[in-house]
């Protein structure tokens, strides 16, 4: 099968998927792609011919993300210069620098925790101190029906980030136990 065939079908999946979701086209962006990563390819059971490889799927999205930009359609990331922006590329170098960890994992918590900070702070600054345990058992377990094996792995990624925080020398950051 020829690329663009895989990445059509890689579309229509994600497409399909949208329609069930009732998402708009103003939603559109990489918070709700990950949604679709994270939460419906790992239980997918949408008929064929749908694509469920993962890195398939994420360069199609990628250039179906460029296409509806330059149409003005879908949201619009964080601007590098916004408080989130800034907070999730410090966070991106720590996982790399320290951590250690490769691009894929630390693409996903970052998209984790970008939809963890939208979700808990939306416009309002990032106090870290103000997270808690309920704040974020709120965030993973907020009416999706998620797998137990999704909402671990969503529970991990936000996990992590009070850890970082902590370990920059946020001395007012709660520790949030992951949810098992």
């Amino acid at each position: 099968m020829n690329t663009q065939r895989v990445y059509l079908f890689c579309i229509a999946h994600f497409a399909h998927w949208l329609s069930t979701e009732a998402c708009g086209s103003d939603k559109i962006g990489e918070a709700i792609a990950a949604r679709f990563m994270l939460e419906h390819v790992p239980a997918c059971d949408c008929s064929d011919p749908v694509r469920r490889v993962k890195h398939e799927l994420r360069a199609a999205i990628a250039l179906l993300f460029v296409v509806l930009r330059e149409e003005g359609i879908g949201t619009k990331d964080p601007a590098p210069d916004t408080a989130a922006a800034q907070e999730l590329a410090y966070f991106d170098r720590h996982m790399r620098d320290v951590w250690g960890l490769a691009e894929s994992p630390r693409r996903r918590r970052g998209l984790v925790i970008r939809e963890f900070l939208q979700f808990h702070f939306g416009s309002q600054p990032i106090i870290t101190s103000n997270i808690s345990t309920t704040s974020v058992r709120r965030f993973v377990l907020k009416d999706r029906g998620l797998a137990p094996s999704t909402i671990s792995i969503i529970g991990s990624a936000v996990s992590c980030y009070p850890r970082y925080r902590s370990m920059s020398g946020d001395q007012r950051t709660k520790r949030v136990r992951p949810i098992s």
